[in-house]
């Protein structure tokens, strides 16, 4: 289909992608973001076009190829007009941060990320607050950790026993124990009885 295609071709591109997801699914990331690249320079519409270059930064991504995963970041968030697409864009630098640069400037750009979506998206909010939280701890930066509780602390409708021990445990780093160890009790506990449903893991 891909070779076949020149110009914009909506239909085409839909059929792309549904091929990428179909390569997601066996395990091959790199087929699935040069599909998903294809399926973009096929769309018409320029936010169904972003999305698809952020779909295939995170294939690019998950496939090792760190480059590509930034050039296709940038390009798709500079045409998406949907805030989840917006801070997927921005989680894939921050991913790509933490391997290249240092946990700092992951932490701090997976804070950017959420953003856009702490109000629209809690889940995915938590998701990537989770990322930087644990960035900032790699980090030793607890500034950083302060403002990942704050941050997780203003996410409403979202998983409240993983938002409350995310935010005792950046408090315990801050060197708070009593304060933070309730909350890090109860998730503990509900993990343990089986409460947590996997919130916040890619």
């Amino acid at each position: 289909i891909a070779a076949a295609a020149s110009g914009t071709d909506d239909k085409a591109a839909a059929e792309i992608e549904q091929a990428a997801e179909r390569a997601v699914g066996r395990g091959g990331p790199a087929a699935a973001a040069r599909a998903l690249e294809r399926a973009a320079q096929l769309s018409s519409e320029p936010a169904v076009r972003g999305r698809r270059l952020v779909a295939a930064a995170r294939a690019a991504y998950d496939a090792g190829q760190l480059d590509r995963a930034l050039e296709l970041a940038a390009a798709g968030a500079a045409q998406v007009d949907h805030p989840g697409d917006a801070a997927e864009a921005a989680w894939v630098r921050a991913q790509v941060a933490y391997e290249r640069s240092s946990p700092a400037e992951a932490s701090a750009l997976a804070l950017a990320a959420a953003a856009p979506v702490v109000s629209t998206d809690p889940v995915r909010a938590v998701a990537v607050l989770t990322e930087a939280t644990w960035c900032a701890r790699d980090a030793g930066d607890v500034d950083l950790l302060r403002r990942c509780a704050q941050r997780l602390r203003s996410v409403r409708d979202g998983p409240a026993l993983l938002v409350d021990g995310l935010a005792g445990f950046t408090t315990l780093l801050d060197g708070d124990v009593a304060a933070a160890v309730p909350p890090l009790r109860r998730l503990v506990f509900a993990a343990r009885d089986g409460g947590m449903d996997g919130t916040g893991e890619r």
